[in-house]
């Protein structure tokens, strides 16, 4: 699980400077990345499915994307948008199109309905985080 989740920070790092985010931020667009990661396999490994396990990690990285745009005074979707690659189901759309090119429609059909309950995880995850009322994600100082 650690090197997953070094390997998802370097993914999304190298990501984000393919995507023009400032170089003061990419080290935290990186840590966003491979925590939603690690919190997505974390989630899975403790059995509550690769669907559900995404929406968490697809809250936990809108809240943390949230909480860095509020204290690194920068715009959220920097770290949204490098945050969520590790999360996306890159390779299981590239497994639809491929049993499509070999004809196994049936094969094909369940991996585009895991892909999209994948996606609609993401979404509604991101619509989650978003709800969570701002001063939660701040702190004052007394």
């Amino acid at each position: 699980m650690v090197l997953g989740f070094l390997t998802a920070t370097v993914a999304t790092t190298a990501f984000s400077i393919l995507f023009g985010i400032p170089r003061r931020q990419l080290l935290w667009s990186g840590l966003v990345g491979g925590l939603a990661w690690w919190s997505g396999a974390l989630l899975e490994h403790l059995g509550l499915g690769e669907t559900l396990a995404t929406l968490c990690a697809a809250v936990i990285l809108t809240v943390m994307a949230r909480f860095l745009s509020i204290h690194r005074r920068a715009p959220v979707t920097l770290f949204l948008t490098a945050g969520i690659f590790p999360l996306v189901p890159g390779s299981r759309i590239y497994s639809v199109a491929l049993f499509l090119l070999q004809t196994a429609f049936s094969e094909a059909g369940r991996t585009l309905v895991a892909t999209l309950e994948t996606a609609g995880a993401i979404a509604i995850g991101i619509l989650l985080g978003h709800a969570v009322p701002a001063r939660l994600l701040t702190w004052r100082r007394r």
